[in-house]
C-alpha cells in the first residue's frame, strides 16, 4: 500500500477487481486488513454499494440492501460492525473508519450530482483507489460530473424508488437520475479518457504486481477538475462516437 502512497489518515473511495491479484491468501479481508492498516484508525475507506438492480416496487434498506455486481470488498464491508452506508437507493456507498458517519450527509433523493454522495466525498477530501480495475470498472465519479457540467447527451429524469426507514416503515420517494437521452444512441467508453490521464499524469498510476492491470490513486477534487477539463475540450470524450454530432452532423 506504500507503494501507492496511501498515508495513516486518508480518506479513500475504494473501487477493487480482486482477481487482477491472482490469488490473496486470506481473500478479501486480508486485503481489507491492508487498507485499514495503513489508513490507521485516524482514516476512513468507503466502497461502492450502488443497487441499480432495484426497481420502483423494491424497498431499499440500507442494512439489508445486497450491493449488486460490486465485489468482494463491497459485500464484505456494507454489513460490517460500524459500517455507515449513505441512502440513495441507486448509489451508495459504505464506509468504515473515523469519518464514516459522513455517509449521512448524502441525500437520498440525489443519485448523481449536487447534494449526492459522490459530491459528499469529493467535498470531503476523499480519494479515488482503483485497486487492479481500469476506469470503465471503477471510475463512476465521471458520470456525476457529467451531471455537473451538463453534458448533451444526457437528460435528468426523476425515478419513483422506496427506500425503508429506520423505523421500519416503507417511503416512497423521488430520486434524480442523469440517463442517457432516449433519442441519442450512446455507449459509455472511457478508454480514451483513460489513456489522456495516463499520459498526463502517469504518477497516478501503479502496476500491479506479477499482473498486466494497474491500479490508481488521485484526489476526486483532482480527479473531477481533469474531467472537466476533458468534457470542456470534448463533451463525447466519454462515449463511443455512434451517434449524429448534434452541432456538427458528422459521424
Amino acid at each position: 500500500m506504500d507503494d501507492l502512497g496511501i498515508r495513516p489518515g486518508d480518506r479513500l473511495c475504494v473501487h477493487s477487481r480482486l482477481l487482477s491479484f491472482g490469488r490473496v491468501e486470506g481473500g478479501p479481508e486480508t486485503l481489507l486488513s491492508a487498507l485499514q492498516e495503513t489508513v490507521s484508525d485516524s482514516g476512513t475507506l468507503c466502497f461502492p454499494t450502488f443497487t441499480m438492480n432495484l426497481d420502483a416496487n423494491t424497498a431499499y434498506s440500507v442494512t439489508e440492501s445486497e450491493p449488486y455486481l460490486m465485489g468482494a470488498l463491497s459485500q464484505l464491508v456494507y454489513k460490517r460492525d460500524g459500517a455507515v452506508r449513505s441512502a440513495c437507493p441507486m448509489h451508495s456507498y459504505a464506509a468504515i473508519g473515523r469519518d464514516a458517519g459522513m455517509m449521512r450527509k448524502a441525500a437520498a433523493d440525489r443519485s448523481v450530482g449536487l447534494g449526492s454522495i459522490f459530491e459528499v466525498l469529493q467535498e470531503s477530501g476523499f480519494k479515488l483507489l482503483l485497486l487492479g480495475c481500469n476506469f470503465h470498472e471503477g471510475a463512476t465519479h465521471v458520470h456525476h460530473t457529467e451531471a455537473v457540467t451538463g453534458v448533451p447527451y444526457r437528460e435528468w429524469l426523476d425515478l419513483p424508488r422506496k427506500v425503508l426507514t429506520d423505523g421500519g416503515a416503507v417511503k416512497d420517494i423521488s430520486v434524480r437520475y442523469y440517463a442517457r437521452r432516449g433519442d441519442i444512441e450512446v455507449k459509455t467508453d472511457l478508454f480514451p479518457f483513460e489513456n489522456a490521464v495516463r499520459a498526463e499524469h502517469p504518477a497516478a498510476f501503479h502496476p500491479v504486481p506479477g499482473g498486466s492491470r494497474n491500479s490508481f490513486i488521485m484526489p476526486l477534487s483532482e480527479f473531477d477538475e481533469i474531467t472537466r477539463k476533458a468534457l470542456t475540450r470534448d463533451p463525447y470524450i466519454l462515449i463511443e462516437r455512434t451517434h449524429v454530432d448534434e452541432d456538427t452532423g458528422d459521424e
